[in-house]
């Protein structure tokens, strides 16, 4: 356990190694925790203090016979037993457990046989003949006093060259044998013209898949088709909700725009004039409360002709790239007697999905419910954000395909986190101050995960974050029921405030690509001067996407429905699995106020198709579940290589290939270094959200294989669960990076057997005030200190 007194406080160096001693000195120390309470456990169950190594160098190193000590007069304290782990490869880590114990656990995990001091003292690393190589605190002096779960090290920031990624080329093959063994792998080898190679960009794969979400569903659309001859206004001929739809062509497309969706009604497979026509028959008697839509079923629109393989098409426009929607459409006409037949397909991904084959309805059976004569499905929006509908006759019958109605609503999207932002020391206690289902989250709390996400605060254009709480706005009606959600807040200060000045709340640990429903609070009842106008974006991708460009709350209007105060927007997350939400100042007025942040979504995060940019489905699908992928590309002069490092999202396996070297591999059916057969499948299956998660992988082991005269290729035999699998996704990362060790810093967010961020030189100590809270009912001054000398204090009024 840790030697933990937290009551000296000493000077302290560490010993900073010169770039060119890294290199030939491979093993050096580069993290520890010395009062680890929660962070990192051992194979026991226990959390004790840890040591982090690092290869720095060029080749690997065997550290059997080296030493770790905490006490600078014995070198020898602790010796590297001959195990596997001993040996390190070049840019691998290894993490040794500072507990005292002096023997691996039963997970194999290294421990030493002496235990970090809190307070602070040496750490030492020793090679076979006693000479030390890493060491942090020197001349009889220190490391500087720890804290719990907080890590001390040396920072690594990284410069990163990207080799070949998201938008590289790539070409595949879905290999037909065993022709070309593995020297499709090797520099100079080129597919031959009659194998079918496909030309793209990375990713490659396919989605054939439908995926699902889960609350409340939000509706897009309602249209009635309508006679071109029936009455116009909606009160007679459309029930409540539902729009009127009527053709200007019976021969070609019909385009009318509703909201943010364009809907295009064409003839499918006609052969001229008479493609397309309309009725009005008289309505269905209501029954309610079972059928109360009597009036979508008194009039259509339908395909009038009847050769084989014809009908209609409906192909909606300006949807959400990637998102499921539930589909309803009415089909019946009364005045047709006898059984109609068709079959509906949704088209839009390139390969119909089946919404209803056959599908069937008799004139002579009046519906009797909202419910009858319904096909119902849910679709997913292709990349482009559109869906195309097609109904198609069957054979042997006059007419057959008929369309009464349209429903379409965004799928369910279940609830990730509810955030209310309270004021961290003067907000109300208990249950009264936030809503059922909200979790309070303070300025303190940033850092922290909240039902699995993780949420980071932070300031924009040197702006201090603070807080405040406000009284509660009046509940003045029963649709307002947050009123407990817009009292307190946290907002972007500054004594002059200016454009540009804000917060960004950053979102992690979401899935990859996934849609998410994003809504800001934003109001401030004690902010007098009139309107307070910010613009807030989503900044995660390539792109920013704008939520509010022109987001203005006033004081002096307060909320009076939950639908106040709010910035409503659909979201994806990157395929790193976030979101960062920026609001910034339009002008010189503090504007910048965050009440609540809401998210829902990740239910249709199995869609692989944003990431795909070469599509595999026709030649892979049904035929193989094997695929050679290949990317030849240079290492630009002067690229710095201290590491190596393939970041793969892959579904469901592969092994890599660097100028023809087996390098990495997952589930992949034979031993490593034995090429798997041309048509072998994975081992395994991955779920959607695996298969999106980035998974590094470090290969700064095979650095020496790139050549920088010429051309490198990175190759991969790509493995799905089974030729006939649903979807398949390959999109790797290569990059090289450049490593900048410099002095040594405490880490909030330890990162045992992985890089250190940027860290924090120390920490400061509460400000002090001379007065107690409470209420006073006469001026007086007040004395704010700090015992952290050259800390600076930041008030405001």
């Amino acid at each position: 356990m840790a030697k933990h007194a937290r009551d000296r406080q000493r000077t302290w160096s560490c010993e900073r190694l010169e770039p060119r001693q890294l290199l030939a000195a491979a093993p050096i120390i580069t993290e520890f925790m010395a009062a680890n309470s929660s962070t990192l456990a051992d194979g026991y169950g226990r959390y004790a203090d840890w040591i982090e190594l690092y290869n720095a160098g060029d080749a690997s190193v065997d550290l059997a016979g080296w030493h770790l000590t905490d006490d600078p007069a014995d070198l020898a304290k602790w010796q590297f037993p001959s195990t596997s782990q001993s040996l390190l490869a070049p840019g691998e880590f290894l993490t040794v457990f500072a507990s005292g114990d002096g023997l691996p656990d039963v997970a194999g995990n290294l421990h030493a046989n002496f235990a970090l001091a809190a307070a602070g003292e040496h750490l030492i690393l020793a090679d076979a003949s006693l000479q030390i190589v890493s060491e942090f605190g020197r001349d009889g002096l220190e490391y500087p006093a720890q804290f719990d779960d907080v890590s001390f090290g040396t920072p690594q920031t990284s410069s990163s060259t990207t080799l070949v990624g998201a938008g590289s080329t790539v070409t595949a093959v879905v290999p037909p044998d065993e022709r070309w063994g593995v020297a499709w792998t090797e520099q100079g080898f080129s597919f031959p013209g009659d194998v079918g190679a496909v030309a793209g960009t990375w990713g490659a794969g396919y989605d054939a898949a439908v995926g699902s979400g889960g609350s409340e569903p939000t509706a897009v659309l309602r249209l009635d088709f309508d006679d071109r001859s029936a009455p116009t206004t909606s009160e007679v001929d459309n029930p409540p909700g539902y729009e009127s739809y009527r053709l200007t062509s019976t021969s070609g497309p019909t385009t009318r725009v509703f909201g943010e969706v364009a809907v295009t009604v064409a003839p499918y497979n006609h052969g001229g004039s008479g493609a397309l026509d309309d009725r009005d028959r008289s309505a269905p008697t209501p029954q309610p409360p079972q059928l109360n839509l009597d009036q979508l079923y008194d009039d259509f629109i339908f395909s009038a002709n009847t050769t084989t393989g014809t009908g209609l098409e409906v192909t909606l426009s300006g949807l959400l790239p990637g998102a499921a929607y539930d589909l309803r459409l009415r089909s019946y006409d009364m005045g047709s007697s006898g059984v109609r037949r068709s079959t509906w397909t949704e088209e839009s991904s390139g390969e119909s999905v089946v919404l209803a084959a056959p599908y069937e309805f008799d004139g002579t059976a009046p519906p009797i419910s909202d419910d009858d004569y319904v096909i119902s499905s849910q679709v997913v929006a292709s990349p482009t954000g559109t869906l195309q509908i097609r109904g198609v006759r069957e054979d042997g019958l006059s007419y057959g395909v008929f369309l009464n109605s349209l429903d379409l609503d965004l799928a369910p999207l279940a609830d990730v986190i509810k955030l209310d932002f309270n004021d961290e020391f003067s907000s109300e206690l208990g249950a009264a101050d936030t809503e059922p289902g909200y979790q309070p989250f303070t300025l303190g709390d940033s850092g922290s995960t909240v039902a699995g996400v993780k949420v980071t605060l932070s300031s924009l254009g040197g702006a201090v974050l603070e807080d405040r709480d406000r009284s509660v706005p009046l509940d003045v009606s029963p649709s307002f029921t947050l009123d407990q959600i817009y009292d307190d807040f946290i907002f972007a200060n500054d004594d002059v405030p200016s454009s540009g000045q804000g917060l960004e709340v950053l979102l992690e640990n979401l899935t990859p690509g996934a849609l998410y429903r994003l809504v800001l609070r934003s109001y401030d009842g004690g902010n007098s001067g009139g309107d307070r106008e910010s613009v807030w974006t989503e900044v995660s991708g390539a792109t920013p996407i704008t939520l509010a460009a022109n987001y203005v709350f006033n004081a002096a209007s307060p909320p009076t429905s939950d639908g106040d105060a709010t910035i409503s927007a659909f979201v994806y997350a990157s395929s790193e699995g976030s979101l960062r939400v920026r609001g910034v100042n339009a002008n010189a007025e503090r504007a910048v106020f965050l009440n609540a942040l809401e998210l829902q979504g990740g239910g249709q995060a199995g869609d692989f198709t944003p990431f795909i940019g070469t599509d595999l489905q026709e030649a892979m699908r049904g035929v193989n579940g094997s695929a050679y992928l290949r990317s030849t590309f240079e290492l630009p002069p002067d690229t710095p290589l201290d590491q190596l490092t393939l970041d793969v999202q892959y579904d469901a396996g592969f092994v890599a290939y660097l100028n023809g070297q087996e390098v990495a591999r997952r589930n992949a059916p034979t031993a490593a270094g034995t090429a798997p057969a041309f048509d072998a499948v994975a081992v395994a299956e991955r779920n959607d959200a695996d298969a999106l998660t980035v998974e590094h992988i470090n290969l700064t082991a095979w650095k020496n294989l790139l050549t920088d005269s010429g051309e490198n290729v990175l190759a991969f035999h790509g493995l799905n669960s089974d030729a006939m699998d649903d979807d398949y996704l390959l999109l790797p990362t290569l990059s090289a990076l450049g490593l900048d060790s410099a002095t040594p810093r405490y880490f909030t967010e330890s990162t045992p057997g992985a890089l250190n961020g940027a860290g924090v030189l120390g920490f400061v100590e509460r400000p002090q005030f001379s007065a107690e809270r409470g209420f006073y009912d006469a001026p007086f001054q007040v004395t704010l200190t700090t015992a952290t000398t050259g800390a600076a204090i930041y008030y405001t009024i």
